[in-house]
């Protein structure tokens, strides 16, 4: 599983029913991604901005996310899940770019 995939997946287990909500072409291979969950029972919204390199691949990231006090909640769960990870036999692929 490649380290997108794997992230994505951790994200939908975080954040139930998360479904994106909207894609566009920003140009210069920058392109957003909408997304909307729920995290303790809390709706979660958040864009990304993702750049692909010239081989296609995620070369940068950056996550939007609101209302702040959900998206905190998010990023303890989610640190959380990864550290448990971190201990266990199932670990995230190394030397890979998103």
């Amino acid at each position: 599983m490649n380290t997108a995939s794997h992230i994505l997946s951790q994200v939908a287990q975080t954040a139930p029913g998360i479904r994106g909500t909207f894609t566009a072409d920003a140009g210069s291979n920058w392109y957003l991604l909408g997304f909307e969950g729920q995290i303790d029972g809390q709706k979660l919204q958040a864009v990304d901005q993702v750049h692909l390199n010239k081989d296609g691949k995620i070369d940068q990231l950056i996550i939007y996310m609101r209302p702040l006090s959900v998206a905190q909640r998010f990023a303890e769960a989610i640190t959380r899940d990864f550290s448990h990870e971190v201990g266990s036999s199932t670990r995230c692929p190394k030397k890979s770019r998103y």
